[in-house]
């Protein structure tokens, strides 16, 4: 299980699933996950990824979708986990 990810949180169930669509469609690595504990956000889902696929994963989501999206970088790596909320 990775310890160091990239998460996408959504304002609603509905959106995340229209963006995991989307991803699934342009052929990027990605999973739908619970949002972790670590995040407090609108919607129970979130989509994770590896740092390996950021910038593609950023480029998918067009301007109207950074109103209705937040990127964290989630590090379980110590017993202290943490969630670093990422500007665009």
């Amino acid at each position: 299980m990775e310890k160091l990810f990239y998460c996408l949180t959504f304002d609603s169930t509905h959106y995340a699933i229209k963006i995991e669509k989307r991803m699934k469609d342009a052929a990027l690595n990605g999973v739908m996950i619970p949002t972790p504990r670590e995040v407090s956000a609108s919607c129970g889902l979130s989509l994770k990824f590896l740092e390996v696929d950021k910038e593609k994963m950023l480029k998918l989501l067009g301007e109207e979708d950074r109103d209705r999206v937040s990127l964290y970088l989630i590090d379980r790596r110590t017993a202290d986990y943490t969630a670093e909320k990422k500007e665009w």
